[in-house]
């Protein structure tokens, strides 16, 4: 949801195109206001003259504004499971090295 905001009138848009088209509209016109704002909460673009003047975008995110992509967890590290290394030594096929051909 953006909202365009022209002095103290706020309109709501569900979509940003159509609010940013609303903005250069209206701050285009010889007659229409000096400026006016597009929001979501998140990013804030300015408009004077029909033209962007200032773009903002919030990176600092309260989980009140837009939704943050979700990411699981990466799994956790058994510490004590066994290496490719200690798998190998200890299968029949494979004898461990004796002491003197480890470096």
């Amino acid at each position: 949801m953006y909202e365009l905001l022209v002095h103290d009138q706020v309109t709501e848009y569900e979509d940003r195109a159509e609010a940013v088209k609303a903005a250069k509209d209206l701050t285009g016109r010889p007659d229409g206001p000096l400026t006016s704002t597009v929001t979501d909460g998140i990013e804030t673009l300015s408009f004077r003259d029909g033209k962007l003047v200032a773009y903002t975008y919030e990176t600092r995110r309260t989980e009140q504004r837009r939704p943050r992509e979700t990411t699981p967890p990466p799994a956790p590290v058994d510490d004590d499971a066994p290496t490719e290394e200690t798998v190998v030594a200890a299968t029949p096929e494979a004898p461990a090295p004796a002491a003197s051909e480890v470096n």
